[in-house]
C-alpha cells in the first residue's frame, strides 16, 4: 500500500511540475508576442508618419495639378492587419481604425480623404497601449 500512495505522490507532483511549466512557457510566449504586436505597431506608426510627409510634401502641392510625385505606403499596415498575432493582441477598435484608414488611403485619389486618415492614425496610434 506505501508504494502506491509513492507511486501516486510521484505521479501528482510530475503533474503538478508539468502544469507549472505550461503555465510559465505561456506567459513568456505572451510576452514574446506582445513585444512583437508593439514592434508592429511602431512599424504602423511609422509608416503614417512617412504618409504624412508624402501627403504635405507631394499630394497637396501637385495633386490639384494633375501630378503625384509619390504614392502612400500601405503594405507595412496591410500586413500587419493579416497576421493573426497582430490580431490577437490589437484591439477591436485599433483594428477598425487601421481598416478605415486603410480604406481612406486607398480611395486617396480625387479626394482630401489623405489628410483627415493620415492626421487620425497619427493622433490615435499614438494613444494606443
Amino acid at each position: 500500500m506505501e508504494l502506491v500512495y509513492e507511486i501516486l505522490l510521484g505521479l501528482v507532483t510530475s503533474i503538478i511540475g508539468l502544469l507549472i511549466a505550461l503555465l510559465i512557457n505561456s506567459a513568456v510566449e505572451n510576452r514574446k508576442e506582445r513585444r512583437v504586436y508593439k514592434w508592429m505597431l511602431e512599424a504602423i506608426k511609422s509608416e503614417a508618419k512617412s504618409n504624412w510627409d508624402i501627403l504635405h510634401e507631394s499630394f497637396l502641392r501637385y495633386f490639384e495639378n494633375g501630378v503625384v510625385v509619390r504614392a502612400f505606403s500601405i503594405e507595412t499596415t496591410r500586413l500587419h492587419l493579416g497576421n493573426p498575432m497582430f490580431v490577437k493582441h490589437a484591439r477591436r477598435d485599433d483594428i477598425e481604425k487601421l481598416n478605415t484608414y486603410l480604406r481612406h488611403l486607398s480611395l486617396h485619389f480625387g479626394t482630401l480623404l489623405p489628410t483627415v486618415a493620415t492626421s487620425y492614425m497619427l493622433e490615435t496610434l499614438g494613444n494606443s497601449r
